[in-house]
């Protein structure tokens, strides 16, 4: 059988005191390999005909604001200062993900409309890798950015 390629779109989000806005899993996905309780960041497959940018604005959207008044946070800020592509293979899935790292003035409490997902928290890297519940394209993506940061 070939393999599945899926592209996807992933926002790590940094609050001013370093600490970032997590996810929480609600739903099993397992050709995406995702389980309920998994954490992660921000992430969304793009739909076809979508670009990464496209996709980012779902994402912030569905998974981060909820609603198009964005909490009071300035559509200015969250800002990208950083843009990375990694690339999974999962069993017969492939998995290109574009992840951008941004910064928030603040630490809103979002509400996403999607339901396959709910508010985590606002946490370290280094707490959210001692979970054991991180999505394997996490672990990868903070392991990455724990180096440069």
């Amino acid at each position: 059988m070939d393999k599945q390629f899926i592209r996807g779109v992933g926002l790590i989000l940094f609050a001013p005191d370093k600490r970032i806005l997590a996810i929480e899993e609600l739903v099993d996905k397992p050709i995406l390999e995702k389980k309920a309780r998994m954490i992660s960041f921000p992430m969304e497959t793009m739909e076809k005909g979508e670009t990464p940018e496209m996709t980012l604005g779902r994402l912030l959207y569905e998974e981060v604001f909820g609603d198009k008044s964005f909490h009071g946070v300035n559509l200015t800020v969250p800002k990208i200062i950083r843009c990375n592509h990694f690339s999974f293979c999962k069993g017969r899935v492939r998995t290109m993900l574009i992840t951008y790292t941004a910064r928030t003035e603040s630490k809103f409490i979002p509400e996403p409309l999607d339901k396959d997902v709910s508010f985590y928290g606002w946490e370290t890297i280094d707490n959210l890798m001692k979970t054991g519940r991180l999505r394997i394209e996490a672990s990868r993506v903070f392991t990455e950015l724990k180096e440069v940061l």
